[in-house]
């Protein structure tokens, strides 16, 4: 829901879809999953010129799927970090 009413220009819509989801995984205990939420959320906090905010959800995006050792998606936080800061985008 929440990177549809991004695409659609509503940053504001999916920033709260995001926190609500997060809260719900959260409460479920689906760890991954909250791992790519805040992915995520990482990079809408980017695309609104959030620099640190999006620097904090990509470094705990990261930790989440190192946590579980997922292969599959550790890398993208650190790509989207290295974005930021090679940009010099960061506080």
């Amino acid at each position: 829901m929440a990177t549809l009413q991004s695409s659609l220009g509503k940053p504001d819509a999916a920033m709260s879809s995001y926190t609500q989801a997060l809260q719900l995984l959260q409460d479920i205990g689906m760890k991954k999953e909250y791992g790519s939420v805040l992915l995520n959320r990482g990079v809408l906090h980017e695309s609104r010129g959030e620099y640190d905010k999006a620097l904090q959800d990509y470094k705990d995006s990261l930790q989440i799927q190192r946590d579980a050792d997922d292969q599959t998606f550790s890398s993208l936080p650190q790509q989207h970090w290295r974005s930021v800061l090679t940009e010099g985008r960061h506080g």
